[in-house]
């Protein structure tokens, strides 16, 4: 019920891989929010898929944390920061888009 009163919809994981399109999390919620047409925004650490068969299961986009080249303990210690900072661009870009 949750995702079909949505507006939108956010999801993620730490890597976003071939094996994602195959029963992850996120795959399970797009799958869902594309019967009701809502947009679904996955948050990933990495983004390693080679396809973009993705989009086709109901993922509007992909966004990565990551704002550099960043080990994976940093990626750690750093996660809060780098997560506020992809949110805010991500709510810029859909909310600035919605206006226009």
């Amino acid at each position: 019920r949750s995702i079909r009163v949505a507006d939108l919809v956010f999801t993620g994981e730490g890597m976003i891989d071939n094996q994602t399109l195959y029963g992850k999390t996120v795959i399970g919620v797009a799958e869902i929010a594309k019967k009701y047409d809502v947009p679904v925004y996955v948050i990933a650490g990495v983004d390693a898929l080679t396809t973009e068969e993705i989009y086709d299961k109901g993922v509007t986009a992909v966004f990565t944390i990551a704002d550099g080249a960043l080990t994976i303990e940093e990626s750690m210690k750093r996660t809060e920061e780098v997560m506020e900072k992809t949110m805010k661009n991500i709510c810029r870009t859909i909310f600035t888009t919605q206006r226009m």
